[in-house]
């Protein structure tokens, strides 16, 4: 697909959605002008660009999650190694009934890449329901450069901070949070009456192997996920919490991806992630907690 059909893709996923943005510097509600800027009422522009996303940050920003984990995780998603979390998601979204009649918007903030966001909607999409919008929005450039990549046709893809997020109140759905930095608060002001939020959790048993080949221990600690359902808990009634845990044998090239997804790898020893980067085999943990809520009853 060209950059020139993405970026009208774009233009038309936003024209049939007014609304949805608001300006990230001043609130104010934004409109598509010419199917190439998004502009508010105080004149504050935004350009569509080339490659079928839309960047939303004032200023750039930085951070160590790069090409090379973007691309590793990617490879990782797609192999099935999230499947059953990425399936039980698909039904929370796709089991509900909702009110009015638009599309089903689900918003994944810190998709990074993407792609959890388009396992989800392609499994929702093998069913019958109403049509779904997805936007992924994530502060790396490089990230939502490789989404809309490989995913344009019914996703819009942000350049955008979660702290000051571009989108009207009420707008989604569902939000989504999986293995991301969370603010209850702004999910809360963009969620509709009846959405909900689905949050994502590690448990003290996730990637535990490499845990122990990397740094010496074995788990994770507990208080931490503990700490992380209460604070849901604050903002959200929690109407579903599944845990996840199984376990996963992996060879190259996708035990090599696993360990360049995760910052597990940052701060290991150098000698200790060259001889895990050097294994042959390794049976991987998954232990994952699917936490839904809803908003509290006033």
């Amino acid at each position: 697909m060209s950059a020139t059909t993405k970026k009208i893709i774009l233009a038309g996923l936003m024209a049939a959605n007014p609304g949805l943005f608001c300006c990230p510097l001043c609130a104010c509600p934004m409109s598509l002008t010419g199917c190439k800027s998004l502009i508010c009422s105080n004149h504050h522009c935004f350009d569509l660009a080339r490659g079928g996303y839309i960047n939303l940050l004032p200023r750039p920003a930085g951070g160590k999650y790069g090409k090379e984990l973007f691309a590793s995780r990617k490879a990782v998603v797609n192999s099935g190694f999230f499947a059953p979390v990425d399936t039980y998601i698909s039904g929370l979204i796709t089991g509900r009934e909702l009110a009015g009649n638009g599309p089903h918007r689900i918003l994944d903030a810190g998709c990074g890449e993407g792609s959890h966001l388009a396992a989800i909607q392609g499994l929702a999409a093998a069913g019958p329901h109403r049509s779904l919008l997805g936007v992924g929005l994530d502060i790396s450039k490089e990230g939502i450069a490789l989404a809309a990549k490989n995913n344009s046709e019914s996703t819009i893809w942000c350049v955008g901070d979660l702290a000051h997020s571009p989108f009207g109140s009420g707008q989604f759905h569902s939000v989504l949070s999986i293995l991301a930095p969370s603010n209850y608060a702004e999910f809360q002001r963009l969620l509709t009456p009846d959405g909900i939020i689905v949050k994502v959790i590690p448990g003290p048993g996730y990637l535990q192997e490499l845990r122990e080949l990397l740094y010496g221990c074995l788990s994770r600690q507990t208080n931490a996920d503990n700490e992380i359902r209460e604070r849901f808990s604050e903002t959200f009634e929690i109407t579903e919490a599944r845990r996840f845990q199984y376990k996963v044998c992996l060879q190259p090239p996708l035990l090599q991806q696993v360990i360049s997804m995760t910052p597990l790898s940052w701060a290991a020893d150098k000698a200790r992630l060259r001889n895990a980067l050097q294994l042959y085999e390794l049976e991987i943990s998954v232990d994952l907690t699917v936490l839904a809520g809803r908003k509290q009853p006033s």
